[in-house]
């Protein structure tokens, strides 16, 4: 017997947020829909992941309601992506994700501009995490 290497993925129906215009969009569904993306972003990190490429291209969102706390917001193509153990890079997790407030306050990810954070992102960061525990 040979190993056989491969990768399953799951088949999500979607749209990405690159082919979504955040300016026709309502407020609470571009917040929604970029919180979920963060959290999903800081959720990697906290546990070894750098993604390497998050960009609304590699986001996509699944349900019928871009403004409903059931859209299901994954991050997909991991291909630049770098688990931080197994590339020898010696560190302590954190017991708590970053927040997004550290990570985003000069300016939210630049792939996601114009439209999807309000410049300057400082108020509204504090708006969305200012009550997490990180």
């Amino acid at each position: 017997m040979r190993p056989v290497r491969l990768i399953l993925m799951e088949f999500i129906e979607g749209v990405t947020m690159f082919e979504l215009d955040p300016d026709k969009l309502s407020e609470q569904q571009s917040t929604n829909i970029m919180v979920k993306a963060i959290d999903g972003y800081a959720a990697l990190q906290h546990h070894g992941v750098n993604h390497g490429d998050f960009s609304p291209r590699n986001v996509l969102c699944s349900g019928n309601d871009l403004g409903s706390v059931t859209l299901r917001v994954v991050l997909f193509d991991f291909n630049n992506s770098i688990v931080l153990r197994l590339a020898n890079l010696r560190r302590t997790p954190p017991k708590l994700p970053v927040s997004p407030i550290v990570g985003y306050w000069r300016g939210g990810p630049p792939e996601f501009s114009p439209g999807w954070i309000p410049y300057p992102p400082g108020e509204w960061l504090w708006k969305q995490w200012g009550d997490s525990p990180s």
